[in-house]
């Protein structure tokens, strides 16, 4: 009901799309999102958004993002706040304003391309909540002249110069503990015995 309120549903076939985009989340996502819509800071601090009826209208009205993308992209601010510990400010409730965002939703070419340039974005903290930003860099994605590595090349970046570490780590074990050079030659001393064993057989056969 509060979703439908929200989204300004004033027939039975607009509900049912609601309800359609509802089911098609996952379940981590609706346990979210029912926080976003129900709590109200009396018996749990929560996160108040403002301008999210504009927000998920300006969703709804583009038709590359859709309800069912609005929705997504509110548990990803929900999450970033979180990380960002904005839900510490003082007050039984954090305000977030969200018209920044809700302004571009309208337009936005894709969710991909709207969290480019949310990556740039500033939660900038003061005494009545939090206000998100979109900075230059943020515009500049939205219009096609700043290209941003998506977060899965960012991330196969980051592994990769992780296991170079880690190899290069490795490499340095022997220079400085001599450990890898004991365990090669205790490994050499066993193999010995052996070989001459071998040897041995084969004579006597």
């Amino acid at each position: 009901a509060r979703l439908a309120c929200l989204t300004r549903c004033v027939d039975q076939q607009r509900a049912m799309k609601v309800q359609d985009d509802w089911l098609q989340l996952t379940q981590k996502e609706r346990d979210v999102l029912l926080d976003v819509f129900l709590l109200d800071g009396h018996e749990q601090k929560t996160f108040v958004f403002v301008y999210l009826p504009l927000f998920l209208a300006n969703s709804i009205a583009n038709h590359d993002v859709n309800l069912l993308g609005g929705l997504k992209f509110l548990v990803e601010i929900y999450d970033r706040l979180l990380q960002h510990r904005c839900l510490s400010l003082a007050g039984p409730s954090v305000m977030v304003d969200l018209s920044s965002v809700a302004l571009v939703m309208k337009d936005v070419e894709d969710i991909p391309t709207l969290r480019k340039c949310f990556d740039f974005a500033k939660l900038v903290k003061h005494e009545n909540g939090v206000t998100i930003l979109l900075t230059t860099n943020s515009y500049q994605v939205l219009s096609g002249q700043l290209v941003h590595h998506t977060r899965s090349v960012d991330m196969l970046e980051q592994l990769t110069a992780q296991q170079t570490k880690l190899e290069s780590a490795i490499r340095s074990l022997p220079l400085r503990h001599g450990r890898l050079s004991s365990l090669f030659s205790s490994e050499s001393e066993i193999q010995e015995p052996v070989e001459s064993v071998r040897v041995r057989e084969s004579l006597c056969l």
